[in-house]
């Protein structure tokens, strides 16, 4: 008798009724937005990349030495740890959207340089696509999705933030590299 009441459960949970669209989980968009679709693609390059910072940003947590390990370890640890949660936020719009979402990982390019500046380098670029990808988004969305905007909107500003943040360090480090 259970296992009935939950199997009729699960076909009426089977159809989501929006207003003006009809269809079944898993069809394609049905009615969804145009800038809609557009969005789930430029999240699912967000959720890309910022999987690469999840993996970079541990590495590089790993490979730093020097004076400064102490200091850089758990700034690396912690940016590893804010681009799993971008990564997740991403993921979750996607599939709000009703978008398709792929678990996809590309390569992560290093230099293979171990020195604090060029792991320094290589984050504020990786800093510098995030911007791009957000910008990208902000500009598809604008005035069409207020929350998708804000969402945007507030991601460039965090991103632009760390990578103000790297430029400091940058200047820092770029003059012990020098010397």
């Amino acid at each position: 008798m259970l296992e009935r009441r939950f199997k009729d459960q699960e076909d009426q949970l089977s159809v989501v009724e929006v207003p003006g669209v009809s269809r079944t989980r898993g069809q394609a968009w049905g009615n969804a937005e145009p800038y809609e679709r557009q969005a789930a693609k430029l999240l699912q390059k967000i959720v890309s990349a910022e999987l690469v910072g999840v993996l970079r940003y541990t590495a590089f947590s790993m490979l730093v030495s020097g004076p400064h390990r102490l200091t850089l370890i758990p700034f690396f640890k912690q940016q590893a740890t804010e681009s799993l949660l971008h990564a997740q936020e991403a993921g979750n719009l996607i599939t709000g959207l009703d978008g398709d979402f792929r678990l996809e990982v590309p390569d992560v390019v290093h230099s293979g340089s171990l020195s604090v500046y060029e792991l320094l380098k290589e984050s504020y670029a990786h800093e510098s696509e995030a911007i791009l990808l957000y910008k990208a988004l902000l500009e598809e969305t604008g005035g069409k999705s207020v929350y998708l905007e804000e969402y945007a909107r507030n991601q460039v500003a965090q991103e632009e933030q760390h990578r103000l943040e790297l430029r400091k360090l940058l200047r820092d480090f770029r003059d012990e590299a020098s010397t």
